[in-house]
């Protein structure tokens, strides 16, 4: 193996390892956001978008007064 190749192949290893410690950085970071999206999966657009701006109660009084 020349040195070249040996280069190349370091280069490689790099990147792919740099691409790894990225990824797994954006799993962590988007994990839990993802996992409150999961939790209100079934409730109406409008009751999710009042609780992710504001709170739960703000949300379950926007739901009251909608009904």
């Amino acid at each position: 193996m020349t040195i070249r190749r040996l280069a190349v192949l370091l280069l490689m290893l790099l990147l792919l390892l740099g691409a790894m410690v990225f990824g797994a950085q954006q799993i962590r970071l988007a994990g839990g956001e993802l996992v409150k999206v999961w939790k209100v999966a079934g409730q109406p657009g409008l009751w999710r978008s009042a609780k992710f701006a504001q709170n739960q109660n703000f949300a379950n009084a926007i739901r009251f007064l909608v009904e």
